[in-house]
């Protein structure tokens, strides 16, 4: 009585095990039919037992999909397939249509061949099976998430980086490799490349900027600076980040940030700035030819440094030699819009048109040869 007491009692905890598991456990015979079902089964596909009983995994009611939504056909199902070959199958994603829910259902399925003892053969198979819907749609939105930020990113032209200042490794992703002409695999993951990478005089602002940031002093990291590029020119950048992890005594152990090239920016703000400059020398130009008076008929036989400041008698010559007004800005490393006025102005003065004028006048004055 005793041993059959205690079998029972054996039986009756099995079985309140098997009926209170948050598992779905279902039996098919020989023929892929189901034969048993505990509660959690019911719960998860949305049937209950008495509408699961005699189903096969080839019924089309269950609307089987992969993970990729495309069709999961009854005859590859883990019980179908363990039916068929007598392996066990783990680890199966398949969503399947709950008519209690109106939705799908994924689960994450595991399938067990049940084999007669004396000769193996297949008898039948049991299924267990998890509802991991909720981690599913996590996992979707997750992805949506990372889709629009990746969107927005490529849409802005903004190449991402996480720097771990901890370990120095650097993770760059594809779009600021890029920027510079790089693929990733071809920048080595390091703090260091990165700096290496910078150009000699950005250096110590990029790193100022940086460590202000680690300080305490900046709420972000900020910082303009230039990239050499892969094929040896340099790329001007915007750059951006933010500290993400600090330990106990506030030392920065993550930071992350973004970068975009500020090339086009760049040059605009510099043609501006050139354009400004020219128009301030024409204004001045035009103010000085009203002050300075005209030369008067045979006055250009007046001796020159009667005439002509020293910058401008250079420049005269140099005119004469057939160089251009940016050659002469190089030669007397002043700018191209400097030399332009002072060559105005000594026409002006002179009452020459032409730099074959100039030319002419030069060789009469014995300025340079003929």
């Amino acid at each position: 009585m005793a041993g059959a007491d205690g079998a029972v009692s054996s039986f009756s905890f099995s079985d309140q095990l098997i009926t209170s598991i948050h598992l779905g456990i279902v039996f098919q015979n020989r023929e892929g039919q189901i034969t048993w079902a505990n509660p959690a089964s019911e719960r998860i596909l949305g049937l209950s037992f008495d509408q699961m009983r005699g189903v096969t995994s080839l019924d089309p009611r269950w609307r089987a999909i992969h993970a990729d939504g495309t069709p999961f056909p009854g005859e590859d199902h883990p019980a179908m397939v363990a039916l068929r070959t007598g392996d066990s199958i783990h680890n199966v994603l398949m969503g399947v249509f709950n008519p209690r829910q109106s939705r799908q259902t994924w689960i994450n399925v595991n399938a067990y061949a049940v084999k007669d003892k004396a000769d193996g053969s297949v008898q039948g198979v049991y299924a267990t099976f998890e509802d991991i819907t909720e981690g599913k749609r996590h996992e979707q939105e997750l992805k949506d998430s990372a889709d629009r930020l990746q969107l927005a990113l490529d849409a802005s032209k903004l190449g991402t980086w996480d720097s771990d200042r901890a370990t120095g490794r650097l993770v760059l992703d594809r779009r600021w490799c890029e920027i510079i002409g790089y693929a990733p695999e071809e920048i080595p993951p390091t703090n260091g490349a990165w700096l290496d990478l910078v150009h000699p005089e950005d250096k110590a602002g990029a790193l100022e900027a940086l460590t202000a940031h680690e300080r305490g002093d900046l709420p972000f990291y900020k910082c303009e600076y230039r990239l050499r590029h892969k094929t040896g020119h340099w790329v001007w950048v915007a750059s951006r980040g933010q500290a993400i992890a600090r330990d106990k005594e506030g030392k920065v152990l993550r930071i992350m940030g973004t970068t975009k090239d500020i090339s086009s920016e760049r040059r605009l703000a510099d043609d501006g700035a050139e354009f400004l400059r020219r128009v301030e020398t024409l204004v001045k130009d035009l103010v000085a030819r009203r002050s300075e008076p005209t030369v008067a008929d045979g006055a250009q036989n007046r001796p020159v440094p009667e005439m002509l400041t020293r910058r401008q008698r250079q420049i005269l010559i140099m005119i004469a030699r057939g160089m251009t007004s940016a050659d002469i800005g190089k030669e007397l490393k002043v700018a191209t819009a400097t030399v332009i006025s002072h060559r105005r102005r000594l026409m002006n003065v002179l009452q020459l048109h032409s730099a074959a004028d100039v030319t002419r006048f030069a060789i009469k004055h014995k300025l340079v040869e003929e």
